[in-house]
């Protein structure tokens, strides 16, 4: 009696184990959803703005601006994206002073549609000792034709969190290392920004991370 039940604990053992495999084909990898969908067709730009200066170098703005750019197009997400580094060059070109409306920036490149992305934390180390890059970000999608927010409804916008796996040791130290460090996090993050408007597979730990 005790051989039987031993053998049918170890058939259900078995079975758990195939049935788990199986609904991994059918039903494939787990996903992050989409948090909001674009038009596919509509003129859209991206506008990566850091009002607070959170970004330790400018040039960042339109690294992680073009690696979002790319990484939509290559999704078959937006058909008809304008050029970032033109938004970023408009964004800059108040004759005032005063900060430039996301609509006219809009308007200046010839889209109907602006993802605007407000960088409010972009570090390599919390606490300048541990490497683990992490970055906050605001996000907003703004029709220009009506000067209205089409996502999402909270005034303050869509919070993404980005983190990358953090690696032993400490942060970089030395200027050309720091650089490439930041470049690699800023491809990272644009990565995860375009990603906000598709369903992907969750690889990592960052995935997890994307704030709602």
């Amino acid at each position: 009696m005790l051989a039987c039940g031993a053998t049918v604990s170890a058939c259900a053992l078995v079975a758990c184990n195939i049935v788990a495999p199986v609904f991994m084909i059918v039903h494939g990898p787990q996903k992050n959803q989409a948090a909001h969908k674009l038009e596919r067709d509509r003129p859209t730009v991206i506008l990566v703005d850091d009002i607070g200066t959170r970004l330790p170098r400018t040039d960042l703005r339109l690294a992680i601006a073009t690696q979002a750019e790319q990484t939509l197009v290559d999704k078959d997400v937006v058909r008809n994206l304008r050029d970032a580094r033109a938004a970023i060059t408009a964004s800059r070109q108040s004759k005032t002073g005063q900060l430039v409306p996301v609509t006219e920036v809009g308007k200046t490149v010839n889209a109907e549609v602006v993802i605007y992305a407000a960088v409010e934390e972009f570090t390599l180390s919390p606490d300048g000792q541990s490497y683990l890059p992490t970055a906050r970000l605001r996000l907003k999608v703004i029709d220009v034709p009506t000067e209205t927010r089409i996502w999402p409804e909270e005034d303050e916008g869509y919070e993404l969190v980005v983190t990358a796996p953090q690696r032993q040791g400490t942060a970089p130290n030395e200027t050309a290392r720091i650089r490439e460090a930041q470049d690699q996090f800023a491809k990272l993050v644009g990565t995860r920004l375009a990603q906000t408007f598709f369903a992907h597979e969750k690889t990592s730990v960052s995935d997890e991370r994307i704030a709602r």
